[in-house]
């Protein structure tokens, strides 16, 4: 007699199980690992009064438990790779199903929208099914079936190359377990090479290089497909940046493709810091006008590019802010209507970035 009130939830779940149950003249069967579960499933379709006797076995192999407690004749089951939700890569697939009736495993490759990568679906089909495509295949498309375990990895074009290594499911195996993600195969990350600190103005080549052969490369600036100006791509894998500025320099991404498969590696450009450094101040015309116009020019260099301000002293040595006057860009100061008793003295030009202070003036 079985006890329903007695749990049996400690059975050993390394191991296939089967429960048999009889009770006046009705059977059921059950795979489940709970001897409860079976006995609640028995009881709802055959009643709960009567008394039944209980077959319980175990075995250590896949599905062997289908053939235990008369349950039949034990059958292979074919077992196949099978996402059906189109991975990029069937590498990228982690389940197992298993196959009905006359199924084969097959794998089945579109073309992506983008139609610059493939899609791929795993899984079973009917035998009919697969012989039929193979008579009608699909234009830019591959639908390849086969008839081993876990056949369809290999596949339409796949490049795994892993060793599987099956392992014996818990109690009697679901639709679909879990495959070991160690052994997917990615594709290394690239090198670069070359002068990434360089001087403002200067010339520089990045070149990015693979371990893999038969690769393809793409340059990408911030992320982006779209290069700045001064910047251009040799022979695929070389990256020349003509005359370094602000405007042209940051993060590159060399990115390889291969099979469907991708792999980045980044090289960040910088401008070597120099202190602002004030060449030259210059006034035009000189000697100025009373009455016209004057334009006086600061020529500064450093990195970062220098803010420039200017400072007026005037002919009795104050500093003091003169009348009419505008700035038409960031390094020009412009006297509107020169006058020597408002303009004549002393302008200065005073650079300033982050590595330092420069100054430079120009009597008037």
């Amino acid at each position: 007699m079985i006890d329903k009130n007695e749990s049996k939830l400690e059975t050993n779940i390394d191991l296939c199980t089967v429960y048999a149950f009889y009770s006046q003249g009705a059977s059921f069967f059950s795979c489940l690992l709970s001897l409860d579960e079976a006995f609640l499933q028995f009881s709802i379709l055959n009643g709960t009064g009567g008394a039944f006797t209980e077959c319980s076995k175990c075995c250590d192999n896949d599905f062997c438990n289908i053939g235990l407690c008369g349950g039949g004749t034990p059958r292979n089951f074919l077992q196949c790779l099978g996402c059906s939700d189109y991975t990029v890569e069937i590498s990228d697939c982690n389940r197992i199903e298993q196959c009905g009736e006359d199924e084969m495993c097959y794998a089945h490759r579109l073309m992506a929208s983008t139609a610059q990568e493939f899609r791929y679906e795993t899984g079973c089909r009917p035998r009919v099914q697969c012989q039929g495509i193979a008579q009608a295949p699909i234009i830019n498309q591959c639908f390849e079936c086969c008839d081993t375990p876990m056949c369809n990895l290999y596949k339409c074009g796949s490049n795994w190359t892993a060793v599987m290594h099956f392992q014996t499911t818990t109690s009697p195996a679901p639709a679909y377990t879990t495959l070991p993600t160690t052994s997917v195969w990615s594709l290394p990350p690239p090198h670069i090479s070359g002068l990434m600190m360089i001087n403002i103005n200067a010339n520089t080549i990045l070149s990015c290089t693979s371990s893999e052969p038969g690769v393809t490369y793409t340059w990408l600036y911030q992320g982006s497909r779209s290069l700045p100006l001064g910047v251009s791509v040799s022979r695929g894998n070389h990256l020349v940046i003509f005359g370094a500025k602000s405007s042209n320099v940051g993060t590159y991404t060399c990115v390889i493709y291969k099979n469907g498969h991708q792999a980045a590696s980044d090289a960040n450009v910088t401008i070597i810091s120099v202190k602002a450094h004030v060449t030259s101040v210059v006034a035009l015309p000189n000697p100025p006008q009373t009455g016209h116009i004057v334009d006086i020019h600061c020529i500064a260099t450093g990195y970062p590019d220098p803010t420039i301000y200017w400072s007026y002293t005037d002919t009795m040595g104050m500093t003091i802010a003169p009348p009419e006057i505008s700035y038409p860009d960031p390094r020009t100061v412009r006297i509107n209507n020169f006058e020597p008793s408002f303009h004549g003295g002393t302008w200065w030009c005073i650079a300033i970035n982050n590595m330092g202070v420069d100054r430079r003036s120009i009597q008037m």
